[in-house]
């Protein structure tokens, strides 16, 4: 019998001992999180695959200096966003002032133009260019850093339908076509599933759990600053990197990488047509006009060495592509822009013809410098000028408007809005 309990009694203090160092290490995590929550609070970096994302951040104020990192930034810019966390001028009023002539624009980064310059971005220059007459245009940038058309898609009904859009125009490509690129079922099956986000890994799916406390926080975002990545942060990394370092960390990987001899990649767009489809159907039972532009690149057979140097984006997913490989496919993919404007009464503008595929226009592979965006701008303005002038041939007779024309020749009924308030986003997501 005291043989037995000899054996008996190690076997509990062996127990005791394991559930007192669970306890005590689980009572650890516990203080650390507390303090660290206290102390050093972390960003989510995360946050994009969890669902509902905040997109629109409101009134941020952000100074750029990337100039000697990227190609036609001349000093400092200014990155700014309005109450509703849009990039504009002019904050977003409901009701709609009657003499208003709304434009919403939807996009990746290559719509919000985060490097460039408040009043040099493509949408800010569209407003002043654009003349609708008798009404002011106003024109709020909605572009989304990575987003592809299913988001401006979900942007539109989600946020935008109940503002009252006069014009929607839709910027897409480059995002789609990456995302077929890495996952090519996505393009036919509509693999990102009913989110719109890309397929959540293991890897990612373990960081998502990891990051729901702020120690595991703290781990991940210690790790990317020591090995210099810079592309996940709770703002978007692109408002983190005020000069545009993760460019110069990106062009230099893709350097070391070799060039596959793939000729032909087949990608397919059905899925971004199937979005921009719904965003021109929705436009017509809103009675709105819904505009579609092709994505411009810098992509092309016979770069120059400099411009071959500007690229990084090329690079997908362990593979590094020819330049000329990818702008065939994205022709595929505003092929299908174009076809799609045809089929469903949509305005189309080539925007790939019209902003040539050399540097003066880009600092990488698709994003607008100071003179690409310019160039869009007020050839798009000008176009949808005359456009919307032919499609309502009783604008024809009247006096086109400036971006800031003048109310005077209303009516003092027109001029008030009752019950005026501004469109905000709560800052606290």
């Amino acid at each position: 019998m005291t043989g037995r309990r000899s054996v008996i009694r190690p076997r509990y203090a062996l127990l005791g001992k394991s559930l007192l160092a669970l306890l005590t290490f689980a009572l650890s995590l516990v203080v650390g999180e507390v303090v660290v929550r206290t102390v050093v609070p972390q960003a989510d970096t995360y946050a994009d695959f969890r669902l509902p994302p905040d997109k629109f951040k409101p009134n941020l104020q952000r100074a750029f200096d990337a100039g000697d990192n990227l190609h036609g930034l001349n000093g400092p810019t200014q990155f700014s966003t309005n109450a509703a966390g849009l990039r504009s001028n002019h904050e977003l009023v409901l009701p709609k002032p009657a003499d208003e002539f709304r434009v919403i624009t939807l996009g990746g980064s290559t719509t919000r133009c985060t490097y460039v310059d408040d009043d040099e971005t493509w949408p800010a220059l569209l407003e002043q260019s654009l003349r609708v007459p008798n009404r002011t245009v106003r024109v709020f940038n909605a572009g989304v850093d990575g987003e592809r058309s299913f988001g401006h898609l979900s942007n539109l009904v989600d946020r935008f339908l109940h503002v009252e859009p006069d014009l929607v125009v839709v910027l897409a490509g480059i995002n789609d076509l990456t995302q077929v690129l890495c996952e090519p079922d996505s393009g036919k099956t509509g693999g990102a599933g009913p989110s719109g986000k890309a397929r959540i890994t293991g890897s990612v799916a373990f960081k998502l759990l990891l990051t729901e406390s702020h120690i595991g926080r703290l781990l991940i975002n210690t790790g990317k600053r020591w090995s210099g990545d810079r592309y996940f942060t709770a703002e978007g990394w692109l408002l983190q990197d005020a000069v545009g370092e993760a460019y110069v960390a990106s062009r230099r990987r893709r350097q070391q990488e070799p060039v596959s001899e793939i000729e032909r990649i087949d990608l397919d767009p059905l899925l971004m047509e199937r979005h921009l489809r719904l965003i021109a159907r929705i436009g017509q039972a809103e009675g709105f006009r819904v505009a579609l532009l092709t994505q411009p690149t810098l992509w092309h057979e016979g770069l120059t060495a400099e411009e071959d140097a500007a690229l990084h984006m090329d690079s997908r997913c362990g593979t590094r592509y020819r330049p000329e490989v990818l702008g065939r496919e994205l022709e595929r993919f505003n092929a299908a822009t174009l076809r799609v404007a045809a089929e469903e009464q949509a305005i189309a503008f080539d925007a790939a013809a019209e902003i040539a595929p050399i540097l003066e226009n880009f600092y990488d592979d698709v994003h607008f410098n100071a003179q690409g965006s310019r160039r869009l701008g007020t050839a798009l303005g000008a176009f949808l000028t005359n456009e919307l002038v032919e499609d309502r041939p009783d604008l024809s007779t009247s006096e086109h408007s400036t971006s800031e024309h003048s109310t005077s020749d209303l009516s003092a009924s027109e001029r008030s809005v009752p019950e005026v308030r501004v469109l905000a986003q709560d800052p606290s997501g």
